[in-house]
């Protein structure tokens, strides 16, 4: 639905700053009873979508960031370590001093990640909006892909949290 569509069905619903937002395309997405949970969903089950392309000079390759996801010390268990690790030989030599316990709680942490921001090869964003700090995106290399992935969901409405957001490989993004 069009957000010009949905302000005219709930006109109580204060739209505007959707409608200044600089994307290329913009839709209101149904949602069933699944999607309680979005922090306050839009009036009427709906969430705001949008697909823009992230700015390049702020962008990694997908290999930086698993890089950089690796040497955070959010993925060693139990705190063991407080400070960054440095380079890939620190990293192995941390690893090496971590319990077969400890050693297969960070591989489970690690193997789990999936690209939570844009990236150079997948710099294009479809994001979903409750309208209270609640959001999923779904990276794309074209905005045609994100384009698809949008028009199938409006195929589908109402949608299901399930089916349409977390099957589909979008991820929290707050």
């Amino acid at each position: 639905m069009k957000i010009e569509e949905y302000s005219k069905l709930f006109p109580n619903e204060n739209v505007s700053w959707i409608i200044k937002s600089k994307s290329i395309r913009q839709e209101m997405v149904q949602f069933d009873e699944t999607a309680d949970y979005w922090a306050g969903p839009f009036e009427g089950g709906f969430a705001y979508a949008n697909i823009h392309v992230a700015d390049a000079r702020f962008l990694l390759s997908e290999d930086q960031m698993r890089l950089n996801r690796r040497f955070s010390t959010f993925n060693f268990p139990s705190g063991k370590y407080k400070n960054n690790v440095q380079s890939e030989e620190h990293l192995q030599k941390r690893l090496s001093e971590l319990t077969d316990k400890e050693q297969k709680e960070w591989e489970r942490k690690n193997s789990e990640y999936k690209m939570d921001c844009p990236s150079l090869e997948r710099p294009v964003v479809l994001m979903l909006r409750g309208n209270d700090d609640c959001s999923y995106s779904k990276f794309f290399k074209t905005v045609a892909e994100a384009d698809q992935e949008l028009e199938l969901m409006l195929s589908m409405q109402p949608c299901n949290m399930v089916v349409n957001i977390e099957d589909q490989g979008f991820v929290f993004t707050n």
